[in-house]
């Protein structure tokens, strides 16, 4: 960083916000070496507090998110003031207009295999608080999780959160997005939940949570169904999946959201033809309620 900027925000208290928003006008991307960032992250946290890092996110908050999170991923991966750094994204995660700076700044050390384990957990807890104090950015949170998986170590990092949620250490909210985000991963073509799970991972405890959770059931029922579809052609592979699934929607209060995945399972068919909503519905509805719960009239 040039040494008259140095000299100016050390012996010029009133030109140090006009400065930061000078700044911002020069970072050109969300790079952390960016010069305009790089100037930023220095000089917000230079005298060994975050008080400018503050003043820095009520200037630049909603209108340079990403600039945002990229001083706060220098910031937080400072020595001196590493810690304290942290404490600014926890406060904003519930702020709608903070949200994309913190889901950014979190990613991208999620993203890093490199980073220590305690760093990840910050990261982890920060995007948790996210989605369960902000709605509104909910699926926000959901495309950055979305985005770990193809990471090795991070994919790992997600397990680690299911199996937190499936063992009570964290709430079942916060550990939803990473059960949604590893449903996404494939291994051969298949469902990688659904051909080699994790040991530790209950797949069908998992999805009746969240079948059963109006937070939820659109998210879950909407991977299913590229589950089911990636399936069907498969003889074997449809059987498995199909048998896997079945004990979850069985299960309580879970009537509605079957209609609703059997909806979205209209015009898929096995390979031998067969409609797979119907085939679905004649497993998990009673034959003695069919009358009363006709396929073609949930469906419309």
């Amino acid at each position: 960083m040039p040494t008259s900027l140095e000299y100016v925000w050390d012996n010029y208290d009133a030109m140090r916000k006009p400065l930061l928003t000078w700044l911002v006008t020069t970072a050109q991307n969300a790079d952390p070496e960016d010069h305009g960032v790089a100037a930023l992250a220095e000089l917000t946290v230079r005298h060994g507090t975050v008080d400018y890092l503050t003043e820095l996110g009520e200037l630049v908050g909603s209108s340079r998110p990403e600039v945002l999170g990229a001083v706060l991923e220098k910031a937080v991966r400072n020595e001196h003031v590493g810690r304290l750094a942290w404490a600014a994204p926890y406060g904003w995660a519930e702020q709608k207009s903070y949200a994309p700076a913190v889901i950014a700044l979190c990613q991208r050390i999620l993203e890093d295999s490199s980073v220590g384990t305690s760093l990840a957990k910050r990261a982890m807890m920060r995007l948790r608080r996210v989605a369960h104090k902000n709605t509104d950015a909910a699926g926000q949170v959901l495309t950055a999780f979305d985005d770990l998986p193809q990471h090795p170590t991070v994919k790992q990092r997600l397990v680690g959160e299911v199996q937190g949620r499936q063992q009570g250490k964290v709430s079942a909210r916060s550990g939803s997005p990473a059960f949604l985000a590893l449903m996404t991963v494939r291994r051969d073509g298949a469902p990688w939940l659904v051909s080699t799970p994790p040991q530790d991972i209950d797949v069908q405890q998992a999805l009746n949570s969240l079948l059963s959770s109006s937070d939820t059931a659109a998210q879950v029922i909407s991977r299913l169904t590229d589950w089911i579809r990636s399936c069907a052609g498969d003889p074997s592979a449809y059987t498995q999946l199909r048998g896997q699934l079945l004990p979850a929607l069985r299960g309580h209060n879970m009537f509605e959201a079957g209609m609703k995945l059997m909806n979205e399972l209209r015009g898929i068919s096995t390979a031998d033809g067969v409609s797979v909503a119907e085939d679905f519905y004649n497993h998990l509805v009673d034959s003695r309620l069919r009358t009363v719960f006709p396929l073609e009239e949930n469906l419309t």
